[in-house]
C-alpha cells in the first residue's frame, strides 16, 4: 500500500514538474518568437474559441467529386425506367414512384441522422 502511494505521488510530482517545463518554455518562446507565438495564439483562438479548422486543400477536389457522383447517381433514378420500359405512360409513372421512393428514404436517412432513431418531427 505504501509502495503504491509512493508512485501515484511520484506521478503527480512528475507531471507536474513536466506542466511547469512546458509552461516556462511557452512563455520564453512568447519573450523569444512573439510573432510565431502570436500566429500559433490565433490558430488555437480560431479552433477553440470560434469552432474553425484550417481547410483541406484537397478537400475541394473531392466535394467536387462526390457532388458529381450524387448528380449522376441521381439523375439516373428518373431516367432508368425510361431505358427499359417501351411504354412511355408507364415509363413515367415508374420514374415518378421511383423519385419519390428514393426521396422520402432520403428525408428518412437524414432525419434519422440528425434527430436519432426514434424521433422524426413533423
Amino acid at each position: 500500500m505504501c509502495i503504491a502511494k509512493c508512485v501515484e505521488y511520484l506521478a503527480a510530482k512528475s507531471e507536474a514538474d513536466h506542466y511547469m517545463r512546458e509552461l516556462k518554455r511557452e512563455q520564453e518562446e512568447i519573450i523569444n518568437v512573439p510573432d510565431t507565438e502570436a500566429a500559433e495564439v490565433e490558430d488555437i483562438l480560431a479552433q477553440f474559441e470560434l469552432g474553425l479548422e484550417k481547410p483541406q486543400p484537397r478537400r475541394a477536389l473531392e466535394s467536387a467529386f462526390t457532388i458529381a457522383i450524387a448528380y449522376v447517381l441521381g439523375g439516373l433514378v428518373p431516367l432508368l425506367p425510361y431505358m427499359f420500359i417501351p411504354i412511355a405512360r408507364k415509363a413515367m409513372l415508374t420514374s415518378v414512384h421511383a423519385g419519390a421512393l428514393v426521396a422520402a428514404h432520403h428525408a428518412l436517412v437524414y432525419e434519422l441522422d440528425t434527430h436519432g432513431v426514434g424521433v422524426i418531427t413533423p
